[in-house]
């Protein structure tokens, strides 16, 4: 049983539920992991030379694409490694990532159609906010916490306000409205404009849910034989996270793939590797939930129904369909 259907605020339904091993990755999905961990490693050649940059005037935007690039291919890779040698390793400590990585997405995706001189600005503008950001919490906290260690200070000549007056500047250029204390739109509104709203919220909530207080994360790492007992830890519910960041962040690859193609050049192979690995997401019967049947100790709808249903939209599915189609707004 879950503790968190057992919370009082919720109906409780008497059912066990075996406990998954924590030494050993059920068979289901080490064979989802190999499938995609071949797949991946068909692209290694081409992610090898696209990882490869040289940071120089102009070429700040394919920098940080290639930087995305490289870390959601080595994301998914780390994620196909641990399960298939059976890590000891809980993959809620690293499902978090998608969130960061979904915002490369989708703030990459909206600079992709911008002319290269403004893109190159506004990158280096957040780049240069950032850091005198980071340097004034950072002096903050080391003074009040660890005030015998030097770190590094915001220089006195460091004036955050005229950095985020610059690049605000360079945002209501290409057409935003910002408020006064606003240096950038709000990834939110990115995602609106280049039409992945429905992306980015869903894995803001994910993400918002590991990272913040959020009493229904903690209560589902409890387990139990009863409604009443329960052990906690983050290893109870460790093949859901594996599953939910084998399934998403093939997606988001796939997704990486789609809206940086004009910038990426994939090459015929490449492509064909993408169209698998998109088969491979279409023919999967079931993408994780935020919030599970079984952590609501409910039985799931009929599976052999939804199972033919799953199976006649598969075959409906037109071969190289894309993972989403966009609306911009």
């Amino acid at each position: 049983a879950s503790s968190i259907a057992s919370a009082p605020t919720r109906s409780k339904k008497s059912a066990r539920r075996e406990k998954p091993r924590a030494s050993e990755n059920p068979k289901f999905i080490v064979d989802q992991a190999r499938e995609l961990d071949k797949l991946y490693r068909q692209h290694s050649a081409w992610v090898e030379k696209r990882r490869q940059g040289v940071l120089r005037e102009g070429r700040l935007f394919a920098s940080c694409a290639r930087s995305a690039l490289a870390k959601l291919y080595d994301f998914n890779r780390t994620i196909t490694r641990i399960i298939l040698a059976h890590e000891p390793i809980e993959a809620f400590f690293l499902a978090g990532t998608l969130r960061g990585i979904c915002e490369d997405v989708i703030v990459l995706s909206y600079l992709n159609e911008v002319p290269n001189r403004n893109r190159d600005k506004l990158l280096y503008g957040m780049l240069k906010l950032g850091i005198s950001s980071n340097l004034t919490g950072q002096a903050a906290f080391f003074s009040k916490n660890r005030p015998q260690q030097p770190v590094l200070h915001p220089g006195r000549d460091a004036n955050t306000r005229m950095k985020r007056e610059a690049l605000q500047a360079e945002w209501e250029m290409l057409g935003w409205t910002l408020g006064r204390r606003q240096s950038s739109p709000s990834t939110r509104d990115i995602a609106q404009r280049s039409g992945l709203v429905e992306v980015y919220d869903f894995f803001y909530r994910f993400a918002c849910d590991i990272v913040h207080f959020n009493p229904g994360v903690l209560l589902r790492f409890g387990w139990g034989d009863d409604d009443r007992s329960f052990r906690y830890s983050a290893n109870n519910y460790n093949i859901y996270y594996q599953s939910f960041a084998l399934v998403y962040g093939a997606y988001l690859w796939c997704l990486m793939l789609q809206v940086l193609r004009r910038h990426l050049k994939l090459p015929a192979a490449e492509r064909d590797v993408e169209k698998q690995i998109i088969t491979w997401l279409h023919q999967h019967k079931r993408w994780p939930e935020m919030v599970t049947w079984e952590e609501m100790n409910l039985d799931r709808p009929n599976a052999r129904v939804n199972d033919f249903i799953h199976d006649v939209l598969v075959r409906l599915r037109v071969e190289g369909k894309p993972i989403i189609r966009r609306k911009k707004g």
